[in-house]
Order: C-alpha cells, then structure tokens, then sequence
C-alpha cells in the first residue's frame, strides 16, 4: 500500500511539473528513484532501497506518454509530446545565443557597478574598477576555461589592465554608429 501511494504521489508529481512548465520537461530517472526511496521512508516503509529499473519500467506502465532515453549513464524520461520542442530547442541553441547571453550578464552587472576608473591605469584605479565577473571571464578566454589553467594563473597583469579598459569603454545603452 505504501509503495502504491508513493508510486501516485510521483506519478502525480511527473504530471503537475509537465503542465505546470511553459517548456519541455526532461527528469532524470536517478532524481525520481531518489524522491521515490525518500518518500518510502517518510510513510515509515523499513527497506526504502529503491530499484531504479524496476521504477522506470513502473513508472512506463502507469503512464504510456513517458519515454524513456539513455544518456551516457543516465536514463532520462519525458512526454512523449515534448520530444519534437526539445530536440528544435537544442538544435538551435547556437555558440551565437551562448555568446549574447553571456555579454547580456556581464553587461547587466557592468550597468549596477560604479566605477572610479579615470582612463588610466593606476593600481589604486584597477582594483577599485575591478568587476569580478568581467575579470572571470576575461581569464577564461585568456587562460582557458578548464579547472587546471584557472588554478595555474591567477589574476595576471593584462587581466587586470584589460578589465578596467572594457569598463571605461562600455556604454550602457547602444550607440549608433553614423552611417558614411
């Protein structure tokens, strides 16, 4: 009975996280079987171990719009209907959308900071003008994005003299640029 209650509450859970969602909805089976041994436990069950095949296969049988995909070591599970919409969006989620997002963050940042940098680079201008998501990523293009080169190269002089100069030539709002 205890597993019969647990099995409905996450089939209940799978369906309201689905419709409650304006996008598609990918759930790890992992993270289920884990709510899943969880919930066991909490309604008093003594032997919570929870097999994550037999789960699935349950969780198939309950609901014939799940399907279920292999992913490396994970089994991933979602509607059926929200397959097509997935597949488009990682398709056209490009190096160019990773890029203008990444340039949206920094510059939101950039647009809260005040800065004190006078064009000049001065020590005492550098570190006071420092915006340490810019130097992050300054670093990151500069030394590589792996944990190694972070680790190898600490805040080098050009990062710190290229991140107070992009701050003193950022604009807050776009300008545009006549045309000859």
């Amino acid at each position: 009975m205890m597993k019969e209650t647990a099995l409905a509450e996450l089939v209940t859970y799978i369906f309201e996280t689905q419709r409650n969602s304006e996008e598609s909805v990918v759930f790890r089976l992992a993270d289920l079987a884990n709510f899943y041994e969880e919930r066991l436990t909490q309604l008093g069950f003594s032997s919570a171990q929870v097999h994550s095949t037999r789960l699935k296969v349950k969780l198939l049988q309950k609901m014939p719009e799940l399907e279920a995909h292999t992913k490396g070591k994970y089994v991933l599970l979602m509607i059926e209907e929200d397959i097509g919409p997935t597949i488009a969006f990682a398709c056209d989620n490009n190096d160019t959308m990773h890029m203008a997002k990444t340039a949206e963050m920094i510059r939101c940042q950039l647009a809260t900071k005040k800065t004190t940098f006078s064009g000049s680079l001065v020590s005492e201008d550098i570190n006071d003008s420092i915006a340490h998501p810019l130097l992050q990523l300054v670093k990151l293009i500069e030394h590589g994005p792996d944990i190694k080169s972070q680790l190898d190269n600490v805040s080098t002089n050009s990062d710190l003299a290229l991140v107070p100069l992009l701050i003193f030539n950022y604009h807050p709002h776009t300008q545009k640029v006549p045309v000859k």
